[in-house]
């Protein structure tokens, strides 16, 4: 389970990070609003509302790369929604990762396998000063560097 505790009243342009999971399947359980998604060719951000007794399953990057780009990884983000001040948000995640051998191919050839990529992408969210256009494949999981996501 995760908590973000109570919501302050923040511009709705913060959020956590942007991304895609890495791992292949995300199954997201929530009854808060917050959750947005970039779907593959947009470039706004959608809010994906929760419905009681239901998840919300976003594809991850190895899920992408093992089946050779048929589906698509989920680049989301967790915001605010401006009617939320003062409530908590809480969601159970549950997050499905491939074998740490599992191999695969990825957008630009390279062959890797499941903790390479894991550790490569991780490496990326710590560094201080990121080119973003220089590595913007492997945060966003799209061809092309997209700018700045988090607005």
């Amino acid at each position: 389970m995760e908590s973000l505790g109570r919501i302050p009243s923040m511009p709705l342009e913060l959020s956590m990070k942007t991304c895609p999971d890495m791992g292949t399947l995300t199954v997201v359980f929530s009854q808060s609003d917050g959750l947005q998604a970039m779907l593959p060719g947009d470039r706004e951000w959608s809010f994906i509302p929760p419905r009681a007794g239901h998840a919300v399953v976003n594809v991850g990057d190895s899920l992408r790369f093992l089946s050779n780009g048929v589906l698509a990884s989920s680049l989301h983000r967790v915001v605010p929604p401006p009617d939320s001040k003062g409530q908590d948000k809480f969601s159970v995640i549950y997050f499905l990762r491939p074998e740490f051998d599992a191999k695969f191919t990825t957008h630009d050839g390279k062959q890797m396998n499941s903790v390479e990529w894991h550790n490569q992408k991780y490496a990326l969210f710590r560094e201080a000063s990121l080119d973003a256009k220089q590595h913007g494949a492997m945060l966003t999981g799209r061809n092309e560097y997209l700018g700045s996501t988090d607005q």
